[in-house]
């Protein structure tokens, strides 16, 4: 029997040893270190944990990863966490070999946000605009679907009322009348739908989240001081002027526009007259008004645009009728094709105040967002916020870059 165990220990000691000097002895993980304790996610969105094993060099680095409720957030084998639903859970990270090694993470789950960015014309404007509410949207994680109400207030409120009915978490709109607009607006926040406006100054609208547009009639009164400016140099004092309006479409802020701009050049006196004022906002109907107005008015040597597409339309119009070097123009919105025609040898625009569509868009679309996700807004809650415009000048080369 004591021969038996001899063996038995001897084979013990040789087994102990032969592990030890090839290096297989056992090493258990004595901690583990997440790369982030919280982790935050959308439905459908995954991130992955990155884990710090102590001491390093542990022999069985397997681990286990639990999710303690797979109806919120599952993980796989790898550490790969996928939100499944709107909640809060825990994923719990434990070492195979110690199973006091362990490390938990709160997740959070969130809906993915839906939201909605609304113009209400067609043009380069608009579209920069539109371009603003999606990038703020895309960087916030947010799906942001667009529309266009046409400048047709029945379809403005039929789109308040689908994105309600569709649940939408929030919209950004450029409004299209600071009365009727109000009304739908306010049913939707009403409703659960957080609200942000762009390019106009809603009155009585102490529930939306913040509004962003430019100063009308200052935008308005750059152009107006520029186009003085000039009369002043150029024409002797002398001017008689055509305006292109958009009152039909949005009456305040044409208006707005038309007094900033009247309230600089009236102040040459007597020989400023304005002799027509029409509307006409989209490029191809400006184009076809200036020149009735040309035909009508031989005499016209100024014509103010209110808009970017009269602002086109108006110097396409010039120019087709052979007058350029005769008939200036004047006007409000700033884009490449504008600043090209400003550089233009036909001398035919000499200034433009442009407001900012994107920044107007982007911080509309960022601070709806902000409100959706329980952020502060209280900066801008039922406030207009000004965003600055630029005037772009022929006779100021750097205006043009």
């Amino acid at each position: 029997m004591k021969k038996i165990l001899s063996v038995i220990l001897s084979v013990i000691l040789i087994m102990t040893f032969a592990v030890t000097s090839l290096g297989l002895t056992t090493i258990a993980v004595k901690s583990i270190k997440l790369n982030s304790s919280n982790v935050k996610l959308q439905v459908g969105k995954t991130s992955t944990l990155k884990v710090t094993l102590t001491p390093a060099n542990a022999t069985n680095k397997k681990l286990t990863y639990l999710s303690a409720n797979t109806k919120i957030a599952t993980v796989d084998k790898n550490g790969k966490i996928k939100g499944i639903k709107a909640g809060k859970t825990v994923i719990t990270v434990t070492s195979s070999s110690n199973k006091k090694a362990v490390a938990k993470c709160n997740v959070t789950i969130s809906q993915v946000l839906k939201v909605a960015g609304v113009v209400f014309q067609e043009d380069q404007f608009m579209k920069t605009m539109t371009q603003g509410f999606v990038d703020a949207a895309q960087a916030a994680g947010a799906v942001c679907m667009t529309a266009n109400t046409s400048n047709d207030q029945a379809k403005e409120v039929e789109l308040i009322n689908t994105y309600v009915t569709q649940k939408v978490d929030g919209i950004a709109i450029a409004a299209l009348n600071k009365d009727s607009s109000v009304t739908a607006l306010k049913k939707a926040d009403e409703a659960g739908m957080k609200v942000a406006v762009t390019n106009i100054a809603l009155d009585n609208a102490s529930f939306i989240v913040g509004g962003f547009t430019s100063d009308n009639k200052n935008i308005g009164a750059g152009t107006g001081a520029a186009a003085a400016k000039f009369i002043t140099e150029k024409l002797d004092g002398k001017a008689n002027i055509a305006i292109l309006q958009f009152k039909s479409q949005v009456p305040d802020q044409s208006a707005a526009r038309v007094d900033g701009f009247k309230s600089e050049v009236t102040k040459l006196g007597d020989g400023v007259v304005f002799v027509a004022d029409q509307d006409a906002w989209l490029a191809d109907k400006a184009v076809q008004v200036t020149g009735d107005i040309l035909t009508a008015h031989p005499e016209v040597n100024v014509i103010f645009a209110a808009n970017d597409g009269g602002t086109k339309g108006a110097v396409i119009a010039v120019k087709n009728a052979g007058l350029s070097g005769k008939v200036f123009v004047f006007g409000i919105d700033v884009d490449p094709q504008v600043i090209e025609m400003l550089k233009s040898s036909d001398n035919i625009l000499q200034a433009s105040n442009g407001q900012d569509p994107y920044a107007m868009g982007y911080m509309a679309m960022e601070t709806l967002i902000k409100c959706i996700k329980g952020e502060d807004v209280s900066a801008t809650k039922g406030k207009t916020v000004i965003v600055p415009g630029k005037l772009a000048d022929r006779s100021n080369p750097d205006s043009l870059k």
